[in-house]
């Protein structure tokens, strides 16, 4: 019984790795790919490569050999806090770029990688170093890249549960299902380092489980409603914002929550947009957006609205070569055919259908 139960968790391990690894390359299938992206990459990348490693601790071959995982582990621990953290950020956060400030967080990974590898070859290869140390040292390693993880997710957690008041249904519900996973991966995380501090080989076991369900709940999740990591990402940026009108009207947050309004919920494909409903959805008058926008951003409601407008009709052009004109100015949010021409050729000095060609054309002669 206990063999066939070992078989099942570790084919369970498995499937959640490669299925990890899986969705770490899809984020490269995706075209227009942002910073958010490439981080989820990564994120789904250092997970498989854990759950992998969890397998291989299961099997017999590594009993009478080097124990070959020590040697990367702990220090890709120490990457996967930053990845999940700032790929909370990129979803509040449009803008949101890996800078040269924001890469600091990778330090202790990139430095602690060498000690690895080091304090592995020389436990495993030098019979003149006392155990003791080494096995110290190496404990120590995980201990804090777990400790690590904690940190990061507590930070998670913490931006994670201002959303909780979602005020429609769905959005409640989506909101819950992500909190809840995320503190799945919290116990996950708990477990690990149970584990690590009393070398508790089923703890990691139960660890991976917890993962590879997160895992699967997040792919069900995105099946059920395809749009849930935006919308959790609507309601973590609402939270925010909410959080910060309490201080009184600050210009900063009140443009902040307006851009990701844009680029994040699209509330520009709205064709009845209006400054009094976009002002009463940002909790201001219509006067203080209006003054905003033509202090802070140099434009008027109507000029920044239909700038958003435009843009993501080029990029509808470039994308999708069938989508008539007319259905592509309905979905950005122009009421008729006429006015986004106008409007399209003022901005670009090219019509809708000359610029699709132009863009044709230079993809097929590159």
């Amino acid at each position: 019984m206990k063999d066939i139960s070992e078989k099942i968790i570790f084919h369970a391990l498995f499937a959640g790795a490669s299925f990890s690894c899986m969705l770490a390359l899809g984020q490269l299938a995706i075209r227009n790919k942002r910073h958010s992206n490439f981080i989820a990459m990564a994120l789904w990348l250092c997970v498989g490569i854990l759950l992998f490693d969890v397998c291989a601790e299961m099997t017999a071959a590594h009993h009478d050999a080097v124990w070959f995982p020590d040697a990367y582990e702990p220090a890709l621990n120490f990457f996967i806090g930053p990845l999940l953290w700032f790929y909370f950020r990129s979803l509040i956060e449009p803008s949101f770029k890996l800078t040269r400030r924001t890469l600091c967080h990778f330090i202790p990974g990139a430095v602690f990688f060498p000690v690895n590898v080091l304090l592995w070859l020389a436990s495993s290869h030098n019979p003149g170093l006392p155990v003791s140390a080494g096995a110290t040292a190496m404990y120590l390693l995980y201990v804090f890249s777990y400790l690590s993880i904690l940190v990061y997710m507590s930070l998670c957690l913490k931006m994670g549960i201002s959303s909780r008041r979602a005020p429609a249904s769905n959005s409640r519900r989506i909101v819950f299902f992500t909190l809840a996973l995320i503190f799945e991966l919290y116990a996950a995380t708990v477990l690990m380092l149970i584990g690590a501090a009393t070398d508790g080989a089923t703890l990691f076991q139960a660890a991976g489980l917890l993962t590879v369900q997160v895992i699967l709940s997040i792919f069900i999740l995105g099946h059920r409603y395809p749009d849930f990591m935006h919308i959790f990402a609507r309601e973590l940026s609402r939270g925010r914002y909410e959080r910060s009108k309490i201080r009184g009207l600050e210009t900063g947050p009140v443009i902040r929550r307006l851009e990701e309004m844009m680029e994040i919920e699209r509330i520009f494909e709205d064709e009845d947009l209006s400054l009094a409903s976009l002002s009463r959805s940002l909790g201001i008058t219509a006067h203080q957006l209006s003054e905003i926008l033509n202090e802070k951003l140099g434009k008027n409601f109507r000029e920044f609205i239909n700038g958003y407008r435009v843009r993501a009709a080029m990029r509808m052009l470039e994308e999708n070569a069938e989508m008539s004109v007319l259905a592509l100015a309905y979905a950005v949010g122009f009421k008729s055919k006429s006015a986004f021409n106008a409007l399209f050729r003022k901005e670009t000095g090219f019509t809708p259908s000359s610029f699709r060609d132009r863009h044709t054309s230079q993809k097929k002669s590159s």
